[in-house]
């Protein structure tokens, strides 16, 4: 597989917007930041603005990884809560109520 392959691979796993994220962060031109990452290496800035892209891909799979974990730490601490008697409770009378 070929660089532009490639790149183009991973452009497919940036989310909408990472273009501009790139751009800001660089101060590098969005056009400029869009066609090195669509495989136009003519730019000098290329080795910069890929390896913004990898630093801007590897940041976002983190943030997305601890929100995961702290969702998953949410619903559990909620399944543990609805084992509770007093949990029961509530939720009995609510289902009597509702009938």
């Amino acid at each position: 597989m070929d660089n532009t392959n490639s790149l183009a691979e991973f452009r497919k796993k940036l989310r909408y917007g990472a273009v501009r994220s790139i751009s800001d962060k660089t101060g590098i031109g969005y056009y400029t930041v869009l066609k090195v990452l669509n495989g136009d290496m003519r730019s000098p800035k290329a080795p910069d603005i890929i390896q913004a892209a990898i630093e801007y891909y590897k940041d976002r799979e983190e943030k997305l990884k601890q929100a995961t974990q702290q969702l998953k730490s949410c619903l559990a601490s909620i399944d543990n809560f609805l084992d509770t008697p007093i949990a029961k409770k509530a939720l009995s009378q609510v289902s009597h109520t509702n009938n």
